[in-house]
């Protein structure tokens, strides 16, 4: 199971697993991601290596196949065990679960499932095949900056998303309210075919949150 695999496999193996995943510069890239060797198991999905980690929570880049031999590769966002015992920050995360999934826009990360595996909460979501765009602004400012009718288009597709997720309505027609409170560029995946997602309502406020923010802090 991928928390026992986690005391055995050198976190370092890990991340490195996942270099060959960033081919910008390097050709045109794949519609999917390499053929790579899975690391341990979460559950029914396959770990290939970790995409992300901070203080909190980790990434990984998962991999899902049928009894019929069908794949799909998925992110997987899992707390750190440190912080599992934190009720609040649980909550906090479970909201994030609670509240994506019930989005359904072409430029929003879909979530696929949540919940609790081996004592670990996690959530498994769309895995987008491109960069963040912090990073593609980076990369593009040797050649200029991105032109202005791809900053406008990547602009025009967050704020479709975001004005989809102010509207939304639960499953009664009760409104949800949702701002999304952290809209920059490393929460913008760019896929290499051109698709703009916004990820990550974690921080997000909506009128359906079990966990509320108290006045003068910070989530």
């Amino acid at each position: 199971e991928a928390s026992e695999a986690s005391d055995t496999v050198d976190s370092a193996s890990i991340d490195i697993a996942l270099a060959a995943i960033d081919v910008i510069g390097d050709g045109p890239p794949s519609d999917r991601p390499p053929q790579l060797p899975a690391i341990c198991t979460f559950g029914r999905y396959e770990i290939l290596g970790r995409i992300a980690f901070g203080g909190m929570a980790e990434i990984f880049l998962g991999r899902e196949t049928t009894s019929l031999g069908a794949v799909r590769y998925l992110a997987i966002k899992r707390i750190l065990p440190h912080v599992a015992d934190d009720a609040q920050f649980v909550e906090m995360f479970l909201d994030e679960a609670r509240l994506a999934i019930q989005l359904n826009h072409a430029n929003i990360c879909h979530i696929y499932e949540f919940g609790e595996l081996d004592d670990s909460f996690f959530i498994a979501m769309e895995w987008v095949n491109g960069v963040p765009l912090g990073k593609l602004i980076r990369r593009s400012r040797a050649a200029g900056g991105l032109p202005a009718e791809v900053a406008v288009r990547i602009i025009a597709d967050i704020a479709g998303a975001l004005a989809y997720a102010h509207n939304a309505r639960d499953a009664v027609g009760r409104p949800l309210e949702i701002v999304h409170r952290d809209v920059s560029p490393h929460n913008i995946m760019v896929a290499y075919d051109g698709q703009v997602k916004l990820l990550d309502f974690g921080i997000a406020k909506a009128t359906t949150h079990a966990s509320k923010t108290q006045a003068g802090t910070v989530k």
